[in-house]
Parts: C-alpha cells; structure tokens; sequence
C-alpha cells in the first residue's frame, strides 16, 4: 500500500499555511527544520509549527491534517434509555500511534472545518 507523507506548516508572521514547498518554504524532511534557501544557497531556519497529513479525506474529500478541526454527528445517551443528536468537534491529534478521533471511526464521517491556528475560536463551547 502506497501511503502518501505530506506536510503542511503555520506561519505565525505572515498568518498563513504554508505547502511544503510554497513560496520558497521548504521542509528539510532529514533533519525535522523548516525554513528556506538564502541567495548563497544556504537553508536558514525559521519555526513553523509542522502538520502532518493523515492520508484520510473527509465527507467532503478534503485532505485532513493534523491540527485540523474536525465535526461530525453523533447520538448520546441521555442516561434514561432515549438518547439525542449532537455535534461534535475535536481537533486532530497524534498519539499513541494513530491520529485521534480519526483512528475511531471512517473519516468519512467527518467534516473538516478549520484548524487550530485560524479557527481557534471553533473550539469554544
């Protein structure tokens, strides 16, 4: 199985993300840095919060990365045999060897509606 490894980065001064190779921003996969080559031809650090893609796509066929934002619809249990619709929202993490909540079900399911750099606010009850 052919599993495709891309990156995508934060960039806090310009507010934007970044591809792996846009507007001259590179990752340099060998060492973990992410910067971009001067004139001379040298690579100058810079810190760019790194995300990396999951290999899943949402409902909508996006591309989920970590950090993303993710909801979906889901029933709980009211505790008095009835239960109710609700929406959920987390973010996309890695751990324990899988990306969470994406690890728990199909990601088709799910619904990428921001991440936590632009949308931070999407997270608050």
């Amino acid at each position: 199985m052919k599993r495709e490894i891309k990156f995508r980065a934060w960039d806090e001064e310009t507010k934007t993300m970044l591809d792996d190779c846009a507007d001259g921003v590179m990752i340099q996969m060998n060492s973990g840095r992410v910067g971009e080559y001067d004139d001379d031809g040298n690579f100058v650090d810079e810190f760019y919060p790194l995300m990396q893609f999951t290999g899943l796509h949402d409902k909508n066929g996006k591309e989920i990365y970590e950090g993303d934002i993710v909801q979906w619809d889901d029933t709980i249990d009211d505790g008095y045999g009835c239960g109710y619709l609700t929406t959920i929202r987390e973010v996309v993490t890695f751990g324990g060897g899988a990306y969470n909540p994406t690890s728990t079900m199909p990601s088709k399911y799910f619904e990428v509606i921001g991440n936590i750099y632009e949308n931070s606010d999407l997270l608050k009850a």
